[in-house]
């Protein structure tokens, strides 16, 4: 169950930070059909991918205007293939995040 997986998370991050353990703070969350939490880390402008063990997975992201950049992510969605879609709150766009290719499609700005 989705709400489980989340508290079980909800333990492991306690501090803010720059660090990958620590979250400042996260502003949108996604579960994915395998389990992995996906977290928007808002002030950090990241995102940061977890698997079923609470062990960091991927990250990625920085502040900035460019693709792949963020200012305050905020909205997390996947889809049937596992690409991420992500919403910057700041720079407007809507990008999508290939999982088989790794590559960053802007879909709306």
């Amino acid at each position: 169950m989705k709400e489980d997986r989340i508290a079980q998370f909800k333990s492991v991050f306690r501090s803010a930070g720059e660090n990958s353990e620590e979250l400042s703070p996260p502003s949108g969350f996604h579960c994915t059909p395998a389990g992995n939490l996906i977290l928007a880390d808002d002030f950090n402008h990241r995102i940061q991918i977890y698997d079923t063990k609470q062990n960091l997975v991927k990250s990625f992201g920085c502040k900035g205007d460019n693709p792949g950049e963020f200012h305050y992510p905020k909205g997390i969605a996947t889809d049937r293939e596992e690409n991420i879609y992500v919403a910057d709150s700041w720079n407007h766009p809507v990008q999508k995040f290939e999982a088989s290719s790794n590559d960053l499609f802007i879909l709306a700005s």
